[in-house]
């Protein structure tokens, strides 16, 4: 019995997954995608907004950043980070 209860308060501690949040001011949230052809290669547009704005500025105030990365092949635009 001892036994039992030991292995599940380890596998409590273990399985928890506590320890790799994300908060999320901490992160970007994208709004809109859009992928394009241009010049030969593929232009893809993120467009995104800091949460931490969101809680701190009035919704009409609120700016929205856009990335846009240029490949020539999209199976290597998931590899950019901005």
């Amino acid at each position: 019995m001892l036994r039992r209860v030991t292995l599940v308060l380890l596998c409590l501690a273990i399985l928890s997954g506590c320890w790799s949040r994300r908060e999320l001011n901490d992160l970007l949230i994208v709004l809109g995608i859009a992928v394009d052809w241009q010049d030969g290669k593929y232009l893809v547009s993120y467009q995104v907004v800091n949460p931490n704005e969101i809680s701190t500025k009035r919704a009409a105030l609120i700016e929205h950043l856009s990335y846009f990365i240029k490949r020539r092949e999209i199976r290597y635009l998931k590899h950019h980070e901005p």
